[in-house]
């Protein structure tokens, strides 16, 4: 809530906060229709009564048109007899607003004569776009100072396309969505990235230490369009102090070309954690974790994946011990990588997925003479940044249970 003022605390959203009232009634909504005057003067139109009771919510409203103003105000301007009043617009002439410049390839507005320019063909619309980033050290919660961040990884969310939640099972997480990992971008010294990113498709960022660990994971997606350059100010930096904290000297990283994606392992994209995990568990470590391991050392041979109600491999459960979801308590507190589960809206820098995960501790510090190249490194860090993740999407899973490339259905 960190942009949004609100100025009508006493109004639950309709899309989250609805629910019955001491009565057993639902809030209906007081206000409708709001027109901004400037930021701090509304017009809309407003009825106190809509949310006391259902038979005057639905038979006997009567919103006024009302100027609500951010300190608390509301002065009723207008109330027809008979009817709500709804939509009030001004007609009084008012400055023209500022016209903001066209950002993308796409849907070229018209020229001041009304002439409107060609579209340009899908097939000649270019498939990338570029990302600046001026600071990744613009935070609101602040990145360890020991580990400075070195390059971003580039995820790819894909949409739902099955009907039913958790079916199939994507991961580790509950109601997890579908990705891929396309790669990493440099970050240079002073924190600011400059790179080319495929468009039209949902991306999140995670800041990357020395060693490939994320110290951070963007909580939410982003787009670029054909044509745009898409800037940010920092990684979750605070809305309210992007004005305080603009730098005036150009960035290192906007001074180059835009960089290109370094790829990801593969059986990153589509993401696959029979192509990309299993292999490296094969070549290091079911030697001596498989038929002849000790009574408590986790089995880590892939078995076979049709046994399990949730079509997991056993290695992957063995490492991964998910979380019940209705009981929100870990089956085996043992488990070996760390993802997020019930977690906030935030997370804290340093604190999660590969960096805080118990087998990445253990293989660092050394595993009875394991020693892992560093693309078999690099394949365990991004599944335990990865949250866990199992396979890519909703296609076809058996396929993709059985380390077959199946590409997605809908990006």
């Amino acid at each position: 809530m960190s942009s949004i003022r609100r100025i009508t605390p006493e109004q639950p959203f309709p899309e989250s906060e609805q629910s019955a009232n001491r009565n057993g009634y639902r809030y209906c909504g007081s206000y409708a229709t709001a027109w901004p005057l400037s930021e701090k003067y509304f017009l809309c139109v407003y009825d106190p009564r809509a949310n006391s009771m259902y038979d005057v919510a639905m038979r006997g409203r009567r919103y006024a048109i009302t100027l609500v103003d951010v300190f608390g105000n509301k002065t009723r301007l207008y109330t027809h007899p008979t009817i709500s009043c709804l939509d009030p617009i001004p007609v009084v002439a008012r400055k023209r607003p500022a016209v903001i410049p066209h950002q993308t390839l796409e849907g070229r507005s018209a020229d001041a004569e009304g002439r409107r320019p060609a579209p340009i063909p899908a097939a000649e619309m270019p498939k990338t776009a570029e990302i600046g980033l001026v600071n990744v050290y613009d935070t609101r919660i602040p990145f360890p100072t020991n580990d400075p961040i070195v390059a971003l990884r580039v995820w790819q969310l894909f949409p739902k396309t099955a009907p039913i939640a958790m079916r199939p099972w994507l991961g580790a997480e509950n109601h997890q969505l579908g990705r891929q990992c396309l790669g990493t971008v440099p970050v240079e010294p002073d924190g600011s990235a400059y790179f080319t990113a495929p468009a039209n498709v949902p991306l999140f960022f995670q800041a990357l230490r020395a060693d490939g660990c994320a110290v951070q994971s963007m909580r939410s997606d982003t787009y670029v369009h054909p044509g745009e350059r898409l800037v940010c100010s920092g990684c979750h930096e605070p809305k309210e102090n992007v004005r305080r904290t603009a730098r005036t000297n150009l960035p290192a990283a906007m001074r180059r070309a835009p960089s290109r994606m370094k790829p990801a392992p593969e059986g990153a994209a589509p993401f696959n954690y029979a192509r990309l995990v299993q292999p490296v568990l094969d070549r290091k470590c079911v030697s001596c974790h498989g038929e002849k391991r000790a009574a408590k050392a986790p089995d880590l041979r892939a078995g076979d994946w049709r046994k399990d109600r949730w079509g997991f491999s056993t290695s992957w459960k063995n490492l991964v011990q998910r979380t019940n979801y209705y009981a929100r308590h870990t089956i085996d507190r043992r488990r070996y990588v760390d993802y997020a589960f019930f977690e906030p809206a935030y997370t804290t820098p340093g604190r999660h997925l590969a960096i805080n995960a118990p087998l990445r501790k253990m293989l660092d510090a050394g595993h009875h003479g394991v020693k892992l190249t560093p693309e078999e490194r690099e394949r365990l860090i991004t599944w335990m940044d990865s949250n866990g993740q199992y396979i890519a999407h909703d296609h076809n899973p058996e396929a993709q249970r059985d380390g077959k490339i199946v590409p997605p259905s809908l990006e």
